[in-house]
């Protein structure tokens, strides 16, 4: 038996790899398309295109999808937190 991949369990997996992606305007409960896909992959900072928007995704091409970009999806979690932090012109230099 072949499950339907929902947006929310791909948009977990992409969460687990990457950490929080902003779910705006996404309907978690519908079918994972293509198209989502891209949109999900945007926010996570990896780019992907599909010329096939509405199609729907296979667990395989999921599957797939992690093969291939997930440790895109990994090291850009990891620059987002190495990233040094720029203070501010209000906050004080240390040592003051």
């Amino acid at each position: 038996m072949i499950l339907s991949i929902t947006v929310a369990l791909f948009l977990a997996r992409v969460e687990q790899a990457h950490g929080p992606v902003s779910h705006a305007g996404l309907v978690l409960t519908a079918p994972l398309t293509e198209g989502a896909v891209v949109t999900i992959s945007e926010r996570a900072g990896v780019k992907v295109t599909s010329s096939s928007p509405l199609t729907p995704m296979t667990e395989r091409q999921v599957d797939v999808y992690f093969d291939v970009f997930g440790e895109q999806l990994r090291h850009r979690e990891q620059r987002e937190r190495h990233r040094p932090r720029h203070k501010s012109k209000s906050e004080p230099e240390d040592g003051e």
